[in-house]
């Protein structure tokens, strides 16, 4: 799922000019390369995963759960830095009007990365 949540809508930009209104939201992957960072982790969960189960003549150096659970948690940290830091604010003020917020993709995110994270512990 965290692979996948990168892809829905991460950010929402408003703009309020007058009685006029206009909202517009983007996917993570195409408003910040956190996001592509984000992928990138849970593809290597994935794929140790995958080799543990299926090469059994492939040993890792070391246990799979580990490596998922600090993706996991990298992860985490990457989309909290996201959702206290929107992209736009960095430079500086939004301009008179303009406002970003977090969309629901982002919490969706955060949720998979604890659930990468906490799965393994559980099971």
């Amino acid at each position: 799922m965290l692979l996948v949540s990168v892809f829905f809508s991460w950010y929402t930009v408003s703009v309020h000019a007058g009685p006029l209104s206009i909202s517009k939201s983007g996917s993570g992957w195409d408003t910040t390369d956190v996001a592509k960072l984000v992928a990138l982790l849970a593809l290597v969960a994935l794929a140790v995963w995958a080799v543990e189960l299926f090469a059994d003549s492939v040993n890792l150096p070391w246990p799979a759960w580990m490596v998922s659970g600090a993706c996991g948690a990298l992860a985490i940290l990457l989309v909290l830095y996201r959702i206290v830091s929107k992209p736009g604010e960095l430079g500086g003020s939004l301009p008179t009007g303009v406002s970003v917020g977090a969309a629901w993709g982002i919490y969706l995110s955060l949720i998979a990365a604890i659930a990468v994270v906490v799965g393994p512990i559980c099971a």
